[in-house]
């Protein structure tokens, strides 16, 4: 028999062991609840993927066609006269906003209507199905 060299272990490693060790039998008391928030999580997850391809296909078949140039002018027109209709009462509820403490909260409505905005107009921008397709022999003249 020869002499066998102690494992060495960095500290964290074994501050690590040593709370395994000394909480083992927490573990074992709380395994049947594990295992339950496990299942419930998995079906959770489930519900929300199933759920994410639903609202994904239903979104997917609703996309407008591409505008023509009046209609997207004046779309383009009526989101200016919105943004100048908000952006003033917009401003003076951020502006009484800023003379208040420095801890008090933003108005809630200004961040919910400029998110409301920023999301018609990603949904206006992105969303459009394919329009014309430029082939090989139109592009070439």
């Amino acid at each position: 028999m020869g002499y066998r060299q102690p494992v060495r272990v960095s500290l964290a490693h074994y501050g690590l062991l040593w709370l395994g060790y000394h909480l083992g039998h927490l573990r074992s008391r709380t395994r049947p609840a594990e295992e339950t928030v496990r299942g419930a999580a998995l079906r959770i997850c489930g519900a929300a993927t199933a759920t994410a391809s639903f609202v994904l296909a239903g979104v997917d078949r609703v996309r407008p066609r591409p505008l023509g140039d009046g209609a997207l002018l004046l779309l383009a027109a009526l989101t200016g006269i919105g943004a100048l209709a908000v952006a003033g009462p917009l401003g003076i509820a951020l502006a009484h906003w800023m003379m208040t403490s420095p801890d008090a909260a933003p108005p809630m409505g200004a961040v919910v209507v400029v998110g409301v905005a920023l999301l018609g107009l990603l949904y206006l921008v992105f969303a459009s199905k394919g329009g014309r397709r430029v082939s090989r022999e139109n592009a070439d003249g």
